[in-house]
């Protein structure tokens, strides 16, 4: 039972060992490669200050031209699902013009 927990505790300091040496390892890599991240960093600036400087001038005609495809796009599924009734309102229309014509107007007074 005893050499059971003996693995058990060496596993645990085995693995405690590596984490440390692999954390050291990333920080020594992180500070190596610092003043390369930093680099790339101020070479992007530019392009990301442009790109946002876009966005902000681009946006609102993009949003305007977004709502007027929404309503495009509303007014057209209204207009698919309607179509199919208009064969109905033609009947309607022609039942309306034949009883119109058929009954007299009500007398005033």
């Amino acid at each position: 039972m005893f050499e059971l927990l003996a693995v058990v505790v060496g596993l645990a300091v085995l693995g405690a060992v590596l984490t440390v040496g692999l954390l050291v390892l990333k920080v020594i890599v992180m500070v190596i490669l610092l003043p390369l991240k930093l680099a790339i960093g101020l070479v992007k600036l530019p392009f990301r200050l442009a790109g946002g400087l876009l966005g902000l001038i681009f946006f609102p005609v993009f949003a305007i031209l977004g709502v007027l495809f929404a309503a495009v796009l509303l007014i057209g599924g209204v207009l698919a699902l309607l179509a199919p009734l208009l064969p109905l309102a033609l009947a309607a229309l022609v039942v309306w013009v034949v009883f119109k014509a058929v009954t007299r107007p009500a007398v005033a007074g």
